[in-house]
C-alpha cells in the first residue's frame, strides 16, 4: 500500500492553490499519426510545455494560466499519456517518436518558432527536437533532463563506469547509486508485475521520501495512470545513445533548471549539459524536488519569465 501522506510545508510557494486542469476541456490535435490532448490559452509568441514521465498535461496546471497573460501558451499530453490512447502491452516507447510528435505539434498548430519548456523526459525530448529541427525553436527551458546517456549507455557497461570513476568520480558514484537504489529495483518490480512497488521505488528515488510521501492523492493518481510508458522505458531501456553527441549546433538561448532538493545526480547532469551548449545558463531553485514546477511554481515561473524577457 502507498504510505500515508505526510505534511510538506515548503510545497506550493504560490499564494493561491491552482485547480488542476480538467482533461474534459482538452482539445484533440492530430499529429504524426496519433491524437494528442492539448490546452491552449493566450496570445503572443508561442510557448510550449512538454511534460515528463509519471505525468500528463495536468502537471502544468500552475503554469498555463500564468504564462498565457503574455504568450500563446500550449501544453499537451505526450503520446500514450492520459487522456490519450494508452501504450499497448509490451510495446516499446522510443524517444524519437516523441521528438517527432513535438516537432509535428508545433508545425500543425502553426506555433513555430516556439519557446519550449520541457521537464525531465520531456526536457530530453525537447533537447533532441531542438537539435533536429532548430528552426522550430526560439529558446529552451530544460528542467532536469535525465541526460545520463551522454556519459554511459543504458544500462551502463562496466568499462564505461570504470572510466567515469577516473574522469568524473562523483558523477560515476551518483549514477551507480541511482541505478542500484532506484532504476534496478523499479525495473525488477515491473518485470514481476508489481507496478505499485515499481512506482514507489522510482518515485522515492527521483523525488526523495519526503516529497513522494507528500504527493496528494490526486497527484499520485496521475503517476499511477501514466505508469504504462514508464514500464516500457524501464523494461526496454529507451534512452537515446548520446555518447559523443555534440550540442554545439544548438545556438538558441537555453535555461537549465535544477531543484535544490533533487538527487545530486540531476545537478551534475545539467552542469555537464551546460558545458556542451553554446548559450546556456544554470539556475537552481531551492525548496523544490524533481517536480520543481509543482513544488515551487511561483519561483520557477518568475525565473522562466525573466529568462524569456531577457531574450530567451
Amino acid at each position: 500500500m502507498r504510505p500515508p501522506k505526510l505534511p510538506l510545508t515548503m510545497k506550493l510557494d504560490c499564494d493561491i492553490l491552482v485547480t488542476m486542469l480538467d482533461l474534459d476541456e482538452a482539445k484533440s490535435v492530430e499529429v504524426n499519426g496519433t491524437v494528442l490532448a492539448t490546452f491552449e490559452k493566450g496570445e503572443g509568441e508561442p510557448l510550449v510545455f512538454v511534460h515528463g514521465s509519471a505525468s500528463d498535461v495536468r502537471t502544468w496546471s500552475q503554469q498555463l494560466g500564468v504564462f498565457s497573460e503574455n504568450y500563446r501558451t500550449i501544453a499537451y499530453s505526450r503520446r500514450y499519456h492520459v487522456p490519450n490512447a494508452p501504450i499497448p502491452t509490451d510495446a516499446r516507447d522510443p524517444i524519437q517518436v516523441h521528438v517527432e510528435d513535438l516537432a509535428s505539434l508545433i508545425k500543425v498548430m502553426d506555433a513555430g518558432p516556439a519557446h519550449v519548456v520541457g521537464h525531465s523526459w520531456g526536457g530530453l525530448v525537447s533537447l533532441l527536437a531542438a537539435k533536429q529541427v532548430p528552426e522550430m525553436f526560439r529558446s529552451l527551458v530544460l528542467i532536469e533532463p535525465p541526460a545520463v546517456s551522454m556519459h554511459v549507455s543504458i544500462p551502463p557497461k562496466p568499462a564505461q563506469l570504470i572510466g567515469l570513476l577516473f574522469s568524473a568520480p562523483r558523477l560515476a558514484f551518483d549514477i551507480i547509486k541511482f541505478g542500484i537504489g532506484t532504476v534496478g529495483p523499479s525495473e525488477k518490480a515491473f518485470r514481476t508485475g508489481d507496478d505499485e512497488l515499481a512506482v514507489e521505488k522510482f518515485g522515492r528515488g527521483v523525488l526523495g521520501d519526503r516529497y513522494f510521501e507528500a504527493l496528494s492523492e490526486e497527484r499520485y493518481a496521475q503517476v499511477w495512470d501514466n505508469r504504462g510508458p514508464d514500464r516500457a522505458l524501464s523494461l526496454y531501456h529507451g534512452f537515446p545513445d548520446l555518447i559523443g553527441t555534440s550540442f554545439s549546433d544548438i545556438h538558441m538561448p537555453v535555461l537549465l533548471i535544477g531543484g535544490g532538493d533533487s538527487p545530486h545526480l540531476f545537478r551534475l547532469l545539467i552542469n555537464g549539459l551546460s558545458e556542451r551548449l553554446p548559450d546556456a545558463r544554470v539556475e537552481i531553485i531551492e525548496n523544490g524536488s524533481h517536480i520543481i514546477h509543482e513544488d515551487a511554481p511561483a519561483t520557477l515561473n518568475a525565473r522562466i519569465k525573466e529568462f524569456l524577457a531577457s531574450g530567451g
